[in-house]
Formats: structure tokens, sequence, C-alpha cells
């Protein structure tokens, strides 16, 4: 849960698909702010592993967590049509992926004050395949 200010900003619970007890292939990364080579590197290898669920720690994208920044250095490298090694991955589209927000998901606001940027983290929890 990220809570500002005493108010709760967003909050999300995650299920893997498989049994409890089934062992569960995870890939955690964070800090893939800008969309570069070595972010797409991850994203490819994350991929090859066929992982039951990414988690990713935050650092989403720099400066600000706006929906332009998430446009430019994360959808394209995240959500692509094909895997590439140093092209991107197809992983929002193939695995659970759930992400939290960190210093540089929230610097900017929406409008009355409240971190954020202009985008809604909810949709981000229920992606399946």
């Amino acid at each position: 849960m990220s809570v500002w200010r005493g108010a709760r900003i967003v909050e999300g619970v995650f299920q893997t698909r498989k049994k409890r007890g089934t062992p569960c292939r995870v890939v955690a990364f964070g800090d893939n702010s800008l969309g570069d080579v070595h972010e797409r590197m991850i994203a490819f290898q994350a991929h090859r592993v066929r992982p039951d669920i990414v988690v990713n720690t935050g650092d989403n994208v720099y400066e600000d967590g706006l929906a332009n920044e998430y446009a430019r250095y994360f959808f394209p490298v995240f959500n692509a049509d094909m895997a590439g090694a140093q092209s991107d991955a197809p992983l929002l589209r193939s695995t659970l992926f759930y992400t939290v927000l960190a210093n540089h998901d929230h610097n900017g606001s929406n409008g009355d004050g409240i971190p954020g940027g202009d985008f809604n983290m909810a949709c981000w929890h229920s992606l399946t395949a």
C-alpha cells in the first residue's frame, strides 16, 4: 500500500495462476526507468525464462511518473509485439506483471496535489496472459 500525507494512494494484491504449494517461477527487477538497451536486454531475458509472474520493484520511468514517460520508456520495452535480445519483450501481454511505485514513479502530480502523475496504476494489477 502506498500512503501520502495519511491518504491511501494505491493498494494491490496479486495471486499467481498456480495452486498453492506448486513451484512458481518469479522474475524481479527494478529501476528500469529510461528504456535504454540494458533495460531492453533485461526484458528479453525475463521473457526467455517464461516466468509465472514478474515483480517490478519500482522506478518504472524517470523522472515524474507521467503518462508520456510511460509511453516513451516503459510500454515500448515491456509490451512489444515481439521479443528481441536488444529490442524489447511482450511481457505485459504474456505474463502476470505486478509493479510498485517508487520515488521516481510519483514525482509528478495529477493537478490536485496527489502524487502519481496522470495515469492509473490500478489497471496494471489485473494484467494476465
